[in-house]
């Protein structure tokens, strides 16, 4: 079981890592995430 969760933290450490570069490039992305969450 912590096998499992380590992965899924490491997998979502890498996600997080590239959904904030992306915010960084671009901070439309914020506007658009907020508009998806209020929808």
């Amino acid at each position: 079981m912590k096998i499992v969760l380590k992965h899924l933290e490491s997998r979502y450490n890498f996600l997080a890592k590239i959904l904030r570069r992306k915010i960084c490039l671009n901070d439309l992305s914020i506007e658009i995430l907020k508009a998806i969450l209020k929808f």
